[in-house]
């Protein structure tokens, strides 16, 4: 009986030992076939989302080519690039509307369309524009304004005919070999621009009143205190310093002075130009002179610069015997001159910022230019130093330089 009784029990327990396996099981088969569906999902998920970064990566590649691709039709010419007639060569980029959109097709490896929208800021020499790519199903757009390139920021010295350098001058860092010349229009080679004279003086400074509209300089007539020159007096026929003379514009006045005939500083004169800036590195207060005949500085004659300088000559522009323009501040970037004359540096005279002229550039014994300089043709010998390194934005910051381009700052990508 006892042994009956024994071997039911067994049993019994046998039967509850095997259920328990059975459930444990059946549980494990649940929590594995749970990571498997889980793993299964992830991997599908993360798929997915990898073709679908795959794809918007290739779109905003592709975006960024027919950037480049507008960029390149609209500042080189080359018919072999199926570029459409009317960004090729156009010298008024105003003439190009949502007319001429356009597009480019890879096949199976997507494409871009490139669209001109209306835009308040388009001027003759910069547009803006924007390119959308596709790539399988992924769609991606980039905007920015394209504008005409500057030679002043991408080598020292760039010519229509030439560089010639002899003599122990220096260029720093070197020429490209062969050295860089521009595309230049025929008439007049380059690019300088002097606007014509407007006003109640003519260019023989004969007027309705030429006392009060376009006398000489007279420091006993055009001075107020301090040596500030009187902003009452924005234009004169002759303006002359020399002896030591000192002459000071304020920030308030004078960001524009117009000389209709000769423009000469010399002998220990200085022309200090917003002399009583907060900021003497304001880029936003901009001194423009404009002379209709020759500018010269001579014999430690100087133009110091607070803020930026213009300096714009119809004729020719010399510096000689150690005179300085812009030396006081250092930054190349401040200082700019535009002649459609030649424009001779000499004898140890120092020019910091852009130089760029329609005519021939001259450097000579000792002369040296801290920034880019652009000419018809260019000569250095005897000495002659040019320093484009860490002044590759020479000019940039000055009104003037619109003349070179629709403006200087580098392309802004957005999306």
């Amino acid at each position: 009986m006892k042994s009956l009784l024994l071997k039911k029990n067994l049993t019994h327990l046998n039967n509850e030992r095997g259920i328990a396996a059975l459930v444990t099981i059946i549980l494990a088969i649940i929590i594995l076939g749970s990571v498997a569906f889980n793993f299964v999902a992830e991997t599908r998920q993360k798929q997915s989302g990898s073709i679908l970064t795959y794809t918007s990566t290739n779109a905003l590649m592709i975006a960024e080519a027919g950037l480049r691709y507008t960029q390149k039709c609209l500042t080189v010419v080359d018919v072999t690039w199926g570029c459409p007639t009317i960004l090729q060569d156009n010298s008024d980029w105003t003439t190009i509307s949502a007319a001429n959109n356009f597009g480019k097709s890879f096949g199976d490896d997507g494409n871009f369309s490139v669209s001109f929208p209306i835009n308040a800021l388009n001027d003759p020499g910069k547009i803006f524009v924007i390119s959308t790519g596709t790539y399988k199903g992924g769609q991606r757009s980039l905007s920015r304004f394209i504008t005409r390139a500057c030679v002043l920021g991408d080598n020292a010295i760039t010519s229509c005919l030439g560089t010639t350098t002899k003599n122990n001058s220096y260029i720093d860092p070197p020429l490209p070999d062969p050295p860089v010349t521009g595309v230049c229009p025929d008439d007049p080679p380059g690019f300088v621009n002097i606007p014509n004279l407007t006003g109640d003086c003519d260019l023989s400074c004969s007027g309705v009143d030429t006392v009060a509209n376009c006398p000489d300089f007279d420091p006993g007539l055009h001075l107020l205190t301090g040596n500030i020159l009187d902003p009452a007096f924005p234009q004169f026929c002759n303006f002359k310093l020399s002896g030591g003379d000192e002459v000071k514009t304020n920030e308030a006045n004078h960001l524009t002075i117009t000389v209709i005939k000769d423009f000469e500083i010399k002998d220990n004169a200085t022309l200090k130009l917003n002399f009583d800036a907060v900021d003497p590195f304001d880029s936003t207060k901009n001194t423009t002179i404009t002379v209709y005949d020759d500018a010269t500085l001579k014999n430690n004659g100087e133009i110091r610069v607070n803020g930026t300088l213009s300096l714009e000559v119809a004729d020719t522009f010399d510096m000689k015997n150690s005179s300085r323009v812009n030396h006081n501040s250092g930054a190349s970037a401040n200082g700019s001159a535009w002649v459609d004359g030649d424009v001779t540096i000499k004898n140890s005279s120092l020019f910091i910022g852009s130089v760029a002229t329609d005519g021939t550039l001259s450097l000579k014994n000792n002369a040296e230019v801290q920034g880019a300089l652009f000419g018809n043709e260019v000569t250095l010998k005897n000495n002659a130093t040019v320093i484009f390194t860490d002044n590759e934005d020479a000019g940039s910051n000055t009104d003037g330089y619109a003349q070179c381009s629709s403006g200087g700052s580098g392309q802004i990508w957005s999306e």
